[in-house]
């Protein structure tokens, strides 16, 4: 399998690391900047080159779209359309109408598009999944998820560029797709915030669900470079709880009235940032598109219809938080 990393930036490298892992797989980074794909390629044992032509070559099959968020639908519907498999971060597009595009494209030229949701693969985070699949502990009532950040500086530059990616919504994106994949579509969101020149430094929105259920998601860009990033959720079933610190060790806590589990499943660490995460999602996620595609099934564990309705939900938390009213979904 042949694959071209489009980006050699912070998602980018962790990318490239994931691919490498994998038997079978030979690999180019692309950036316009050649120095930075060679810096990834090399590190990680693959090829470099500046040109997307070369990412779009006839050799290729897969194109991994690790670029600023407004630059996805281009690149992942001309790769579909050159008849390349594509894997492209999240958010998906800026809107739900590129995303719409870019599954029409997928759709018409008969390859497999999948969006990077790395929690979906997240081993705490696939946990709290099968505890909710399984029912042992009930419905799950409430979710309470959070994420914190530096604020992007060098490591990211474009995220504070509201031409070139959905600002905080980034961040919270990633909580808003579980949050949805756990209680299904809300009906309406509220939300308010901390400004930050053209967007927000801090979100905090509440997602409402037809049976009751409700859904928490803060996130932020003002943690200090000593403690760089933390995320971690609360769910409340009906008969326990279930608890995620990414700071804490064990990470992972599940109460139940007859007792405690607690646990994790770190696999490595890989760089991004200025912080260095776990590697098992995205080791996770990229042998899942992979093995998708060798088998040539869909993705179903993260279809791209959820990516597009994350970005809706995106949206309707900025919309929510500027408009200081409640946003119905359709």
């Amino acid at each position: 399998m042949r694959v071209a990393v489009v980006g050699a930036g912070f998602a980018g490298g962790i990318h490239a690391q994931a691919w490498a892992a994998l038997d079978g797989v030979e690999l180019l980074v692309v950036d316009r900047e050649p120095e930075l794909a060679g810096a990834v390629a090399g590190r990680w044992g693959g090829a470099s080159g500046s040109s997307l032509d070369e990412a779009l070559a006839p050799e290729i099959d897969v194109v991994d779209v690790c670029l600023p968020t407004a630059l996805h639908a281009e690149l992942s519907i001309r790769a579909a359309r050159a008849g390349k498999h594509v894997l492209c971060e999240k958010p998906m597009a800026m809107t739900p109408t590129e995303a719409e595009r870019m599954i029409a494209a997928a759709a018409e030229s008969g390859t497999t598009l999948m969006v990077a949701h790395v929690l979906r693969f997240w081993p705490e985070y696939e946990r709290l999944g099968e505890l909710a699949a399984e029912g042992e502990l009930g419905r799950l009532r409430a979710l309470s998820c959070s994420r914190f950040v530096t604020r992007p500086g060098p490591y990211a530059p474009w995220l504070l560029d509201p031409a070139q990616g959905l600002g905080l919504a980034e961040v919270a994106v990633h909580d808003l797709d579980i949050a949805a994949s756990l209680l299904g579509r809300p009906r309406s969101v509220v939300a308010n915030g901390v400004p930050d020149g053209a967007g927000w430094s801090h979100l905090q929105a509440v997602l409402r669900f037809e049976d009751g259920a409700t859904a928490a998601v803060e996130s932020g860009w003002g943690t200090p470079p000593s403690d760089p990033f933390a995320a971690g959720f609360r769910a409340t079933f009906e008969h326990g709880v279930a608890e995620y610190d990414s700071r804490r060790r064990p990470t992972l806590r599940v109460a139940r009235e007859e007792g405690v589990e607690e646990g994790e499943a770190p696999a490595g660490e890989t760089e991004g940032g200025p912080w260095a995460f776990d590697a098992a999602g995205y080791l996770a996620e990229v042998a899942y598109f992979a093995a998708c595609l060798r088998a040539g099934r869909p993705p179903e564990r993260c279809p791209p219809g959820a990516a597009r309705q994350a970005v809706e939900l995106s949206l309707a938390v900025l919309e929510a938080a500027a408009s200081e009213r409640e946003v119905t979904l359709p």
